[in-house]
Order: C-alpha cells, then structure tokens, then sequence
C-alpha cells in the first residue's frame, strides 16, 4: 500500500507538532539567542537571569534534543522546525535586539 501525499503532510506536521513540544517557550528563546551568535554572558544578560541559569537551561535543552553541543542544537531544532526564520526575528523584535547590535 502506497502512502498518499496527504498522508506524508500528516505525519510530518505531526511531527513538528512533536518537536515543538518538546521544548518549552523560554527554552526556545534561549536557543533562538544561540541561534543569532549571542554568547552566554549576552542572552544572561537579555532574558535578566545568571549565567547558571543559562547554561543549566542548555543542558535542558541538549538532553532533550539528543545534542551535545549549540551549533548541533541550534542545527536539530532548525531540522525539526523548532527554529525558523520567523521565529528568531520574533525573537529579536521581543527583546528589541537588532542585527547589528553588540554581542
């Protein structure tokens, strides 16, 4: 039995769906800041936590993605589309962070 276009589409938003809900929405925040080059020190500083915070939520998140590092992390969730372009210039615009700010 083939499989129908339709039903490739299902399984594949099922698994974005998935993907999505394995992280939470500041973990994504956390990767989104990964993902425009912003170093530990800077996103601490953008989303006003400590620098343990930071690096304890992206142990979260590499346990819970499989990865071991960011660029492997920032890499899966843009695979599974956990990350987007959308999603990062939300992300900038939020914290009102433009392209060419310091980091």
């Amino acid at each position: 039995m083939e499989l129908e276009n339709a039903d490739i589409e299902e399984g594949s938003q099922l698994c974005n769906i998935f993907s999505r809900s394995i992280l939470t929405n500041r973990e994504i925040e956390y990767l989104s800041l990964a993902a425009l080059g912003y170093p530990n020190p800077m996103i601490a500083k953008i989303l006003t936590v400590t620098r343990s915070t930071v690096k304890k939520t992206f142990e979260t998140v590499f346990r819970k993605l499989s990865a071991r590092a960011r660029t492997q992390a920032v890499t899966i969730a843009f695979i599974h589309q956990i990350l987007s372009e959308k999603v990062l210039s939300e992300i900038q615009n939020k914290y009102n962070l433009n392209s060419h700010s310091e980091r």
